[in-house]
């Protein structure tokens, strides 16, 4: 793990951070090499958002441990899905790779839906 100025996450990451999290900014990052593979991880001003990002920029995983992910960030069909089973559920992370989606609620359950985000799995 490295530590790195936020102003050097890449420019696809910052739009990212701009657009779903208006008024907040990256106020920490590192830089974790896990293999052959870097991964970025931001913390945002608002001490309670923490974002994984590609080496690129792209988003792998949101978590807002006090309050809840942007409806934006989430994918439209997972948003509806996810509102559907559980009305009142409100998502506290949301993570993606090649295989899919995993979301989860604020209230503890796991949601994973695949790349078409259709739902895979409910964990209690």
């Amino acid at each position: 793990m490295q530590k790195i100025t936020a102003d050097r996450l890449p420019a696809k990451a910052k739009k990212f951070i701009a657009d779903n999290f208006p008024g907040k900014k990256a106020t920490a990052a590192e830089a974790v090499k896990n293999g052959n593979v870097i991964t970025l991880r931001a913390n945002l001003s608002d001490n309670d958002t923490k974002i994984e990002f590609t080496k690129m920029g792209d988003w792998m995983s949101v978590q807002c441990e006090k309050g809840t992910v942007p409806n934006k960030v989430i994918p439209e069909k997972i948003l509806k899905r996810t509102k559907e089973l559980y009305n009142e559920g409100k998502i506290g992370k949301i993570s993606k790779n090649q295989a899919g989606y995993e979301v989860k609620l604020t209230m503890g359950t796991t949601i994973k839906y695949n790349a078409n985000c259709t739902l895979t799995e409910i964990i209690f």
